[in-house]
């Protein structure tokens, strides 16, 4: 007889958990995974992935692909600057992109 099967418990697996780092939930995966998930929260896009060992114990959480929507914003904002010509740019309209870019990462 099959044994019952719970969403929770992988069986020398590693259990269900959230990262207190990242705040990801990482779910029960059997050992020798890796696992993928969205990062988390409305200011982050990308994938993390995390590795479930052979011993049942979870890697670090590789968050490199993760990347903040204020850093998007203020690289595409730094892209338009090269496709109009910089010459014709004040300095005016520079000390307000400026100011910008701060306004972005302080939120």
């Amino acid at each position: 007889q099959t044994p019952p099967i719970c969403d929770n418990i992988v069986i020398d697996g590693c259990e269900a958990e959230t990262d207190s780092e990242y705040g990801i939930e990482w779910p029960a995966t059997a050992p020798n995974n890796n696992v993928q998930q969205d990062c988390g929260g409305p200011d982050v896009i990308g994938f993390a992935t995390r590795y479930c060992n052979g011993n049942g114990e979870w890697l670090a959480v590789n968050a490199s692909s993760c990347i903040s929507r204020v850093f998007l914003e203020i690289t595409d904002r730094a892209a338009r600057l090269f496709v109009e010509e910089p010459s014709s740019l004040t300095s005016t309209q520079l000390e307000m992109m400026s100011m910008e870019a701060v306004i972005l990462v302080d939120e």
